[in-house]
């Protein structure tokens, strides 16, 4: 089911023109497939499935590589030269030309818009984490470096307003009392769409991430201060 909410278009500079916003969408990643694979039952072992993933990722590599195209019912990509070549004689010049790839559904990805229900909601005010990044690392929803930065993705993020209480927080696993409030002055990046924080000082062990604020897309903020936690467990190692 895909949620989504109403916003006022203003590309199409009509007061009363909306488009629609997806509100539930959530970023995965190979370890959310890989724990799909393993809870239904397929057989397959943690190692047997991370290294066939190894496999078919260095075949598409080689391939795309040698020129060539894949095809699969999820997805088809090709390699395309693009830029003007001034004669018959003329060769690639990185400074003029370039190679990009061009992906696209493949029949079965292609299938599933027409099979996909959708739900209009109330909760366009509301904050949402669809991903956390571990920059020094660049894994996704999985770990954090105490000390390094994280970009925290998603919508209505920015931390905003006179509450004590607005801020980002690393809630642990096990002691939901003991949490670190990150400094104003770690935030390198506070915006509605992306977060960029320094982690703390943080223990080993499984964290959560809070985000408390009173952000608003109007011209007021949030009465109340309005809490979201993001819903996967970030490690330490």
């Amino acid at each position: 089911m895909i949620q989504y909410v109403l916003e006022t278009n203003e590309l199409t500079g009509e007061p009363m023109k909306y488009r629609a916003q997806v509100v539930n969408s959530r970023s995965y990643t190979f370890d959310d497939i890989a724990e799909h694979l393993l809870q239904h039952n397929t057989g397959l072992s943690g190692a047997v499935i991370r290294g066939v993933w190894e496999g078919i990722k260095g075949a598409v590599e080689e391939y795309i590589s040698d020129g060539g195209s894949v095809k699969t019912e999820l997805f088809h990509i090709h390699p395309s030269i693009q830029g003007v070549f001034e004669s018959k004689e003329d060769g690639f010049d990185s400074s003029r030309h370039s190679i990009r790839l061009y992906l696209r559904p493949g029949s079965l990805l292609r299938s599933v818009p027409g099979r996909l229900k959708v739900k209009k909601t109330n909760t366009g005010a509301k904050s949402f984490i669809s991903s956390v990044t571990d920059i020094s690392s660049n894994a996704v929803n999985s770990s954090l470096t105490p000390g390094k930065s994280i970009r925290i993705s998603g919508r209505r993020l920015k931390i905003w307003g006179e509450d004590p209480s607005c801020g980002i927080y690393f809630v642990p696993e096990k002691n939901t009392s003991s949490t670190v409030k990150v400094d104003p002055s770690e935030l390198v990046v506070n915006s509605p769409s992306q977060i960029i924080t320094v982690v703390p000082k943080l223990s080993k062990g499984k964290w959560n991430i809070r985000l408390v604020t009173q952000f608003s897309r109007g011209k007021f903020s949030l009465k109340s201060p309005q809490s979201v936690t993001f819903e996967k467990v970030l490690t330490v190692a």
